[in-house]
């Protein structure tokens, strides 16, 4: 799957390479690397809803887990994640930080990938 977040204009803003691509909605979607957000078999795909949060769909199961490395990484925008079977809340302090988290995230499972 790819990597997903909102802004307001198409385009490429340099966040590790995401792209910007025509959305159906006003808004438009970034697409990461396919192998920045596959590590281990992990399949997750990135969204934001408004300013302050990020949705991160993962394969059956692997929410948690998924969940816990963003944790562990301890990024300072991430006010906290709350994580089901496969979908993850990331809530951000505001659209800036929303914006470096995508990045963060992104290089974090790009990091993961290159260790596997």
């Amino acid at each position: 799957m790819s990597g997903r977040a909102r802004g307001g204009r198409s385009g490429s803003d340099g966040l590790c390479g995401l792209t910007g691509l025509p959305d159906r909605s006003p808004a438009f979607a970034y697409v990461a690397p396919q192998h920045a957000l596959e590590p281990h078999g992990l399949d997750i795909s990135l969204d934001t809803a408004g300013n302050n949060l990020i949705v991160v769909r993962t394969l059956v199961g692997q929410a948690q887990p998924t969940a816990l490395l963003i944790d562990g990484a301890r990024f300072p925008e991430v006010v906290g994640t709350v994580a089901g079977d496969d979908t993850i809340f990331i809530a951000v302090r505001n659209g800036a930080a929303q914006r470096l988290a995508v990045h963060k995230i992104v290089g974090l499972f790009a990091g993961e990938a290159e260790k596997a």
